[in-house]
């Protein structure tokens, strides 16, 4: 009996003794659960918290803990930092260890993923959130100096003193965004990182600046952030752009500026060809394709003032020499003049064209380039360009001397704008014209950078993006094609108010995407022109209404626009003055241009 009392006895000593350990080892995660609590629900106090956790009314969810000095380590200050969240509800904190009285102190560390905190006696004493290790250490002088005199968030300052390694050095109060040091930012996720003295140790505070972060410290003003309809007072890194936009293909003029980053090579709205032209590109045609001296043209462009927008070629005498003044489109949409000295003498805008053949190309005789050849047959102009004749053989045009020949190659690779590729398309790990990505995904595209939150995007067997790994973006936007991707018509929604990407002009798509602060768009420039809301990878083709046909008046319609017949006035000695007929025709999908001399006279387009 007396065995049988010991025995039930020694159980409850031990149980209790085991419940007393855990109740210890457990006020550790329920402090700190308490503290995590209050920091998201500030109307708790500690002990209203800590009796809702303990109850198991309160259910915090802990993501992640990362702690400085590596768990409980009392002799180095360390800090702690939680990410969790408790119902809808999400945070990140960051505790740091530290003294409550001169030998007590209160050190924070992860434990498997969670978050603890104890309190524990210093035997040297407590000091800069850590115990100090021997008395030398208790008194050690002080020698850390902040040069703003304190947390001062609106002065940019440095501060001299311990790191972490006991090192002494000097560090500047900085901005972050995300938490990467930058210039300057402003919004959601930029920060100040402003550094002060924790006794002989350097430390930091974070706050976020109501007016944004510039060069570490916080802005004092208002200032108007990226696609603001402001005045001229433009966060840095912005600049101030007229509101003057197109209508109908043509600038208007509009009160006010937005802030933009103007100058940075992309073109994104409300920067267009009228407030921005360095990013974004005027529209610019020429009826004669160029810098065509035997060819009456006209260049006609969008760009805004003090630019031209319609030039016809014309002729000017210097000095006894004709030249003709040929109006071709340049960089940015722009249109340029150029004189050129005719070797025959110009009239009406042209040069006229000698008895002697000439014939120029552009690119020799390169499969892999496409070239323009150019030239004069018996008094006649003539010009003509590299086609692809499907999609795996190029029509070549070429020089033979000064005569104009073509010869066709079949492309290795395929066949592209006029020209063959060089390497296989898809799958070889080379982006090409038409591709997203190859393989691998290009550097600088991510799903942050594609308007999501995080995760990781990839490449598909067919060169396309694939977001489905990426994480929803808080905004609700979504994009069918997937961001910036001007090669397929996507639409792009918030909710139930969708837009779908379209054409501006015959050389622009306006391209909607999922951003940062939601929906945005761009105007986006197609080499290859627009069609239905996508820019053209491949060569559209060529129609014409009636051949190489004399007696009848035709038009050539292909991707850069629309060309008639016309009747031009030739002052050449050896023909009447109206006995030229320019004639458009098709050959080999792209367009042909050529003078026809008529028998009798040229009227309305046809030989009479």
């Amino acid at each position: 009996m007396k065995k049988g009392l010991i025995i039930i006895i020694s159980t409850i000593l031990i149980s209790a003794l085991i419940l007393n350990y855990v109740n210890k080892m457990d006020d550790g995660q329920l402090r700190a659960n308490a503290m995590l609590l209050t920091e998201i629900q500030p109307q708790l106090t500690m002990q209203q918290a800590r009796d809702l956790i303990g109850m198991a009314t309160a259910v915090l969810v802990i993501h992640s803990c990362d702690d400085t000095d590596d768990g409980m380590d009392y002799e180095h200050y360390g800090e702690v930092t939680v990410s969790y969240s408790y119902g809808v509800l999400s945070a990140t904190k960051t505790f740091q260890d530290q003294c409550t009285s001169k030998n007590l102190l209160f050190e924070q560390y992860c434990k498997d993923g969670k978050y603890y905190n104890i309190f524990t006696n210093c035997k040297y004493g407590c000091r800069f959130g850590e115990c100090s290790a021997s008395p030398e250490d208790e008194n050690m002088a002080t020698k850390c100096q902040d040069y703003d005199g304190g947390i001062d968030y609106y002065v940019a300052s440095g501060v001299y003193g311990l790191d972490r390694t006991k090192t002494y050095q000097v560090v500047n109060d900085s901005c972050y965004r995300n938490g990467v040091p930058v210039n300057y930012c402003y919004g959601q996720n930029c920060n100040l990182r402003e550094y002060g003295c924790r006794g002989d140790y350097i430390t930091y505070y974070t706050t976020n600046c109501t007016y944004g972060c510039e060069y570490g410290a916080c802005r004092t003003t208002e200032c108007a952030m990226e696609g603001e309809f402001k005045s001229t007072n433009c966060c840095l890194g912005l600049v101030p752009i007229k509101a003057d936009h197109l209508v109908n293909n043509s600038c208007q003029k509009f009160d006010g500026n937005y802030c933009t980053k103007c100058g940075n090579g992309i073109c994104e709205a409300p920067e267009n060809p009228c407030n921005c032209l360095t990013d974004c590109p005027a529209t610019c045609t020429d009826s004669d394709g160029g810098a065509n001296y035997y060819i009456r043209g006209t260049a006609t462009s969008n760009a805004p003032e003090p630019y031209y927008n319609v030039v016809t070629d014309y002729c000017i005498n210097v000095s006894g020499s004709q030249y003709v003044q040929e109006a071709v489109c340049q960089g940015n949409g722009i249109i340029g003049v150029t004189g050129y000295n005719c070797p025959n003498g110009c009239t009406n805008g042209r040069c006229i064209a000698g008895m002697n053949n000439t014939c120029v190309d552009s690119d020799g005789l390169d499969f892999n380039t496409r070239g323009t050849v150019r030239g004069t047959l018996s008094g006649l102009y003539f010009e003509g360009s590299d086609v692809c004749i499907n999609s795996s053989a190029v029509m070549e045009t070429y020089c033979d001397g000064t005569n104009y020949e073509t010869t066709i190659s079949p492309c290795t690779y395929g066949c592209y704008n006029g020209s063959c590729k060089s390497n296989p398309s898809c799958g070889d790990g080379t982006i090409q014209p038409g591709e997203l990505c190859d393989i691998t995904v290009p550097s600088g595209i991510t799903c942050t950078s594609l308007g999501f939150t995080g995760g990781t995007v990839k490449c598909t067997n067919n060169c396309r993006l694939n977001t489905t790994l990426c994480a929803s973006n808080s905004t609700g936007c979504s994009d069918t094609d997937g961001g910036k991707n001007s090669t397929e018509k996507g639409t792009t929604c918030v909710g139930t108010d969708c837009r779908t990407d379209f054409c501006d002009g015959t050389d622009y798509v306006i391209e909607f995407y999922c951003g940062t602060r939601g929906r945005l768009s761009t105007y986006m420039r197609c080499s290859g022109g627009c069609l239905n809301g996508v820019c053209a990878t491949q060569y559209t083709g060529c129609a014409d209404t009636d051949g190489i046909n004399y007696t009848m008046r035709g038009t050539v319609n292909d991707q850069y626009g629309t060309w008639t017949d016309y009747c031009r006035y030739q002052a050449n000695p050896l023909y009447n003055d109206t006995r030229v007929l320019v004639e458009y025709y098709c050959l080999s999908n792209t367009k042909v241009v050529s003078e026809h001399y008529c028998t009798n006279m040229c009227r309305d387009g046809i030989c009479i």
